[in-house]
């Protein structure tokens, strides 16, 4: 029963993806990775870091990587591309944040 709904529920995200559904999905998890990493980085950021450029940077740095993964998710899942470009946008001052840094 569990395994048939689990097919069901499974069959129909993946029916939801654009094509090339693999390309996307992918994407999704990158995405999924990146705005975990930015909320890890929120909540704990790294000594490295915040020791740096002090912890209101730091948390800045944290929610353009949370922001960033998270706009990207939606852009994807809502087929709407400047959503996603939004977060591309976001995913980059974080990262220039952090390469600034290091």
């Amino acid at each position: 029963m569990m395994r048939a709904v689990h097919r069901r529920v499974t069959g129909y995200l993946w029916g939801r993806l654009p094509e090339p559904r693999i390309i996307h999905a992918l994407m999704l998890w990158a995405w999924g990775i990146l705005a975990g990493i930015g909320v890890l980085a929120v909540v704990s950021p790294p000594q490295s870091v915040s020791a740096e450029i002090g912890p209101l940077l730091a948390a800045i740095w944290g929610s353009m990587l949370a922001l960033g993964g998270v706009l990207g998710l939606l852009g994807i899942l809502s087929r709407w591309w400047w959503v996603e470009r939004a977060g591309i946008y976001a995913a980059l001052t974080g990262t220039l944040i952090y390469l600034t840094t290091v």
